[in-house]
């Protein structure tokens, strides 16, 4: 049946309707670190099922940028460490916080204008779409005094955004990790902010706005700034 159904797959039991399911073993309550852990990994598809039936599925996997566009994509991870930093202190500065979050306003505009349309447009619904499942993830992961966070890999919770393109351009990692990986976490790490920000109603704005279109959580940092100048 495989490690978990999508919302697309339906299984009664016991006449009980939609049931979400995970599999798992010993394996999935040892390591540190990880994301497949029970409790966030039941969470995450759980979120995915029961919240995302009418989100509309794109996907980086198998996409790729040039030399350009990755440049630009590297400004980016730069500004979201800026972010990363604030969001992780117990008590964030909210104007710096809210700053930096600005620039990231700024770098994706700059990513809209020079970055194909199509490839971008899939980076950002699967940032959404996967970002937000992560966030719930990890919320689950700390009430339960698990140690999940953002960036988080099984050898190390010490990654930060802006070494992810060095590392490709070093050949170590290629840009499938965009796609498996970097958009969960960027996606949940904008959730927080937008936790640590107040920004009004948001995880509503996302389920409604997700009706069968696409609504980024990018729109919806842009509307926000936009709206209150």
């Amino acid at each position: 049946m495989g490690n978990f159904n999508t919302k697309d797959k339906v299984y009664n039991i016991l006449g009980e309707k939609n049931i979400v399911y995970v599999k798992t073993d010993e394996d999935s309550l040892a390591p540190k670190f990880n994301s497949k852990r029970f409790v966030p990994f039941l969470s995450h598809e759980a979120f995915h099922y029961y919240m995302q039936q009418n989100w509309t599925d794109l996907t980086f996997r198998g996409m790729s940028y040039s030399d350009s566009e990755i440049a630009l994509l590297d400004e980016e991870y730069k500004i979201l460490d800026k972010i990363k930093d604030e969001v992780e202190k117990e008590t964030s500065d909210k104007d710096l916080l809210d700053s930096h979050l600005k620039e990231y306003v700024s770098i994706m505009k700059k990513r809209k204008e020079n970055t194909d349309k199509e490839k971008l447009k899939a980076e950002l619904a699967e940032e959404t779409i996967e970002g937000t499942a992560q966030y719930v993830g990890i919320k689950s992961a700390k009430s339960v005094d698990y140690d999940l966070g953002i960036l988080y890999f099984t050898n190390t919770n010490k990654v930060k955004f802006s070494e992810i393109v060095p590392t490709m351009k070093q050949g170590k990692v290629d840009q499938s990790i965009i796609g498996s990986h970097i958009v969960y976490d960027s996606g949940a790490l904008l959730c927080f902010a937008m936790d640590k920000l107040d920004f009004l109603d948001w995880q509503q704005t996302l389920i409604e706005n997700n009706n069968n279109s696409i609504y980024t959580i990018n729109d919806l940092i842009e509307d926000h700034y936009n709206q209150s100048k």
